[in-house]
């Protein structure tokens, strides 16, 4: 049939996975998160993943699939589990078969893309490591030491160094005969825009790893050594391996402390992490040189239901907490402040205080409220009418926040019983102000881009969704040569079909990025009949003609060069190969009868 040798689902064969399916109830695993009610033949509540009043959750039992009209969350159980418990596929498949009573087999190995850029990673985290304790690692081992990280920390948490050198990791990767791409591809070596050569983007530093939630390596950051005015922390990327706005720094080891101690300490450094660890605050996690965003609150939403924001002691530590409040309280997360002295940092504090004083900073933080009335006070603003409007101006937007909660009734009746006028007027002010600024998600959603996929990968996803729906139609989709972007999960299919005869949406549980996996589970869920061959063919034939649209745009941009430069011969050249496209378009657009996706 098809050479295929692609395994995309952690190493586990299809049999142990289709047990774990068939052993489970998904109804009651999902239904510890979320009220689900009968309707029809499936199942609807609220969403377990976002604030909703109407229930827009979906789970169709007979398939073990979820979605959320509400959010776009979508997936198997497997993919539920990972998301809600913050696991990866291997600890979501492991947690599902404890839960079915059966013993894991031996894994195989795991082939594919991220597998392969999963690889590069541990092959140049292996390589730093190595570096950091050679003799060229000692000013970087010297210098974790006056950090207060001894040199068996130093081991365990996998440190290493970057030499003051351009290209010790390339040659490295050269001399290895690896493919320099799939390092290129994480971030650690850059490409030169002129001469295509390839240069370390780590130098003279110590090289902090960052691990994902199954303690793999998939980012690393840098702190430089270099005398020089540049910046003193260098970070990963994102890559297809690396979202640094969806990952927190320290949590695959901080995570049990936080379910035990029902709290997450959140600082803003790496090494106030690691000072906090070695303090006994072993709670503590951090953003990856980034910001606070909404889905880091998502993730801590994930293991707890409230979090301590331990920033700097300055202004700018003050301005960076509140900015954390908010996301919190979206997520129903309660929220404590505690503040270091004015000039000091966590690391300062973990390193300089006694353990025990530590951790009362932090087990005795206010609650934010409290926190911000007693700033209040200390500035004079509560010493007038104006500073109180002024006040409650400020505070409306985290009370807006927790939307219409028993919490943001609870607040609004404290900052009416403080300032001294009823809980209407109260409502009344904030819902006025409500209008005149921007949640920081909103902020969010307008820095960042949407976040849609190419209108090739959606198509590709439907020929993925039609395989899963009626194996037999597998080859065809292979033969068209029209899946790239997703070339990886339609292998991991082809060698189930291959195998078994039959697939399912769980081979793609550990392949597809989330967005992906959401559109996936909805085209399978919205299915009224089987796929046919017709309609794969329909989905192949749109893609060509897209394809070839693109093609026709690039034509049209050199034919406007060549007229403008007055080379008749290749602007006569040109016009034919416009002339071929176009009939080839048309005749496709004549053949097929496509429904365009309102995407």
């Amino acid at each position: 049939m098809m050479d295929t040798q692609f395994s995309g689902r952690g190493g586990f064969d299809r049999d142990f996975l289709e047990r774990i399916i068939e052993s489970i109830n998904p109804i009651a695993i999902i239904g510890r998160y979320t009220n689900l009610k009968k309707a029809g033949s499936r199942y609807k509540g609220l969403c377990p993943f976002h604030k909703e009043k109407t229930p827009s959750f979906t789970v169709d039992p007979d398939r073990g699939l979820f979605y959320c009209f509400g959010c776009g969350k979508g997936g198997d159980i497997f993919t539920f589990v990972m998301e809600r418990e913050g696991l990866s596929f291997v600890e979501a498949v492991q947690y599902l078969a404890r839960e079915a009573g059966i013993p894991l087999p031996e894994r195989r190995k795991v082939s594919g893309e991220i597998s392969t850029l999963q690889e590069a990673a541990e092959e140049a985290h292996k390589f730093y490591r190595k570096q950091l304790f050679s003799r060229d690692g000692v000013v970087g081992m010297e210098y974790l030491k006056s950090r207060g990280i001894s040199q068996k920390m130093a081991r365990e948490l996998g440190f290493g160094w970057a030499k003051n050198s351009w290209d010790e990791l390339v040659r490295h990767i050269r001399r290895r005969n690896l493919e320099i791409k799939n390092f290129e591809k994480i971030g650690l070596v850059i490409r030169h825009a002129e001469t295509g050569s390839y240069y370390d983007r780590f130098r003279n530093g110590v090289v902090i790893p960052i691990y994902s939630m199954g303690n793999r390596v998939i980012a690393f950051a840098l702190r430089s050594l270099s005398k020089d005015e540049g910046p003193k922390y260098i970070n990963s990327p994102d890559s297809a391996l690396y979202h640094k706005g969806k990952v927190l720094f320290g949590l695959n080891r901080a995570r049990k402390s936080i379910r035990q101690m029902g709290y997450a300490v959140l600082v803003e450094g790496y090494f106030d992490v690691l000072s906090l660890w070695n303090a006994g605050v072993e709670n503590a996690v951090a953003s990856c040189g980034t910001a606070f965003t909404s889905e880091h609150a998502s993730i801590i939403g994930r293991f707890c239901d409230t979090a301590v924001v331990f920033y700097d002691g300055d202004s700018a530590g003050l301005s960076a907490t509140y900015r954390a409040v908010e996301p919190l309280l979206r997520r129903e997360i309660m929220v404590k402040i505690a503040r270091p002295p004015d000039g000091m940092d966590p690391d300062d504090v973990a390193r300089k205080w006694k353990n025990d004083e530590v951790k009362q900073l932090i087990e005795n933080a206010p609650d934010w409220f409290d926190f911000s009335v007693e700033t209040a006070k200390k500035s004079g603003l509560w010493d007038s009418v104006e500073g109180k409007i002024r006040f409650a101006d400020r505070i409306a937007p985290y009370i807006l926040a927790l939307g219409d909660s028993l919490a943001a009734s609870l607040y609004k009746r404290k900052l009416s019983e403080i300032i001294g006028v009823g809980e209407k007027e109260i409502s009344a002010r904030i819902s006025k102000k409500s209008k005149n600024f921007a949640s920081v998600e909103t902020q969010e959603s307008q820095l960042r881009p949407e976040e849609k996929l190419p209108p090739d990968a959606y198509a590709e996803l439907d020929l993925l969704a039609d395989v899963i729906a009626n194996p037999t139609l597998c080859e065809k989709v292979v033969n068209s040569g029209e899946v790239v972007l997703y070339g990886g999960a339609l292998k991991s299919l082809a060698d189930e079909i291959q195998k078994s005869g039959d697939c399912s949406v769980s081979e793609l549980a550990d392949i597809l990025e989330e967005r992906a996996m959401s559109y996936l589970t909805k085209r399978l869920l919205d299915m009224k009949n089987t796929p046919s061959s017709r309609d794969v063919e329909d989905i192949i034939a749109l893609v060509r003609k897209r394809r070839l649209e693109v093609k026709l745009e690039s034509l049209r941009i050199n034919l406007r060069r060549a007229e403008e430069e007055r080379d008749e011969q290749l602007a006569s050249s040109i016009i034919k190969e416009i002339s071929a496209v176009k009939r080839e378009v048309l005749k496709l657009s004549r053949e097929y009868n496509w429904k365009e996706n309102n995407r």
